[in-house]
């Protein structure tokens, strides 16, 4: 274990790794080779490692996730109780026979996920309402609540997280788009008071054009008058002259 371990630290010092897969690793039944040094795991996989015991598991004190599964188990767990912040263990297919050899996990007051099954316990009458009640930070059992509802796994998590990171960017999305249209609604105030005043010059001229045709118009019809008179006093004056 000693040798598998320098090889997954990959270059890092111990205090740098929060990931450790141990998996498949051959021992003699014992740890080996990890050690208080790991004060920022968070992750470790140990299943399948042959272990007998955990008398040599160290402090972590970051540790959350630690997964004991198919190993030669039976007791022992008490060693856990200084890993403070553990959330999930894997205790499936070991030795176990005795619930009550759950019971040093009670200390564990941050401990929601616990799996157990595959193992030999001897008396399973009531076994989930039991460890339920030893356990009072305890949420899910071998994947269930108390009333047999299945817990989330990591990828569903994972696929909620991405769904909420896509409304959002829908929702941003939606309002670069109101920004834009409202951008191409039309011209601001400026530009309306703009072509407002050009209008009004517009206006302006219209009205100097109009003026013009009503005074030319008035002249015509004045001169039109005057004709009409002097037609008149020449055919008067032609009366006059044929009675004379």
């Amino acid at each position: 274990m000693d040798t598998r371990i320098r090889l997954e630290l990959r270059g890092k010092q111990p205090s740098e790794v929060t990931i450790l897969d141990l998996s498949n690793c051959k021992t003699g039944g014992e740890i080996d080779g990890l050690t208080d040094e790991f004060s920022a795991l968070e992750n470790l996989d140990m299943q399948n490692t042959s272990l007998a015991n955990i008398k040599m598991f160290p402090k972590l004190v970051s540790l959350k996730k630690l997964d004991l599964s198919g190993n030669r188990l039976s007791k022992g767990l008490e060693v856990l109780k200084e890993c403070k912040n553990l959330r999930t263990l894997s205790l499936n297919n070991n030795k176990f026979k005795e619930i009550e050899t759950f019971e040093p996990l009670k200390d564990l007051e941050f401990l929601t996920h616990l799996d157990v099954d595959g193992n030999e316990f001897e008396d399973k009458t009531d076994f989930k309402f039991k460890v339920f009640n030893m356990l009072p930070s305890l949420l899910f059992l071998d994947g269930e609540d108390k009333d047999g509802n299945e817990a989330k796994s990591d990828d569903d998590d994972d696929d909620d997280d991405e769904e909420e990171e896509e409304d959002d960017d829908d929702d941003s999305g939606e309002e670069e788009e109101g920004s834009d249209s409202d951008e191409d609604d039309g011209p601001g105030l400026s530009a309306l008071y703009d072509n407002t005043a050009l209008l009004d010059d517009d206006d302006e001229a219209d009205f100097d054009g109009d003026a013009a045709v009503d005074v030319s118009s008035d002249d015509l019809e004045d001169d039109d008058e005057e004709e009409a008179q002097t037609s008149k006093g020449l055919k008067r004056k032609l009366e006059e002259g044929d009675s004379d």
